[in-house]
């Protein structure tokens, strides 16, 4: 599967300083996850997930500047659950993504880029 990409602008709320965004639902791996700054104010904070399932794909607690994340999880051995300490890119299997962010200014704007393959 090649790469691929979609888009998704979130505005934060009149009175919250949080918004909520979705990509369409995706099948792949999660490659990267881009912030592009637009008028955010602060050092906003941002959660990923995949919608359904509530898989943690990544967590920042401060956002200054724009930037790319390669998220990956913690592998575990299938036999007996402990981890390996390794890590692979989060698969989705058609669920959309949700990205959360808090503490971003009132009625602001910012865009986020998923790449999935």
């Amino acid at each position: 599967m090649y790469p691929q990409s979609q888009t998704v602008t979130i505005t934060t709320g009149a009175a919250t300083g949080a918004g909520t965004g979705y990509t369409a639902p995706i099948h792949g791996r999660i490659l990267s996850i881009r912030y592009i700054k637009d008028s955010y104010t602060g050092t906003p904070s941002l959660d990923v997930t995949l919608e359904t399932s509530e898989t943690e794909v990544l967590s920042i607690a401060s956002m200054a500047s724009s930037a790319s994340w390669r998220s990956r999880s913690l592998v575990q051995k299938s036999t007996d659950g402990t981890d390996l300490s390794t890590y692979e890119p989060t698969y989705c299997g058609g669920e959309r993504v949700k990205l959360a962010v808090t503490s971003a200014g009132n009625s602001k704007t910012g865009t986020f880029v998923v790449v999935f393959g």
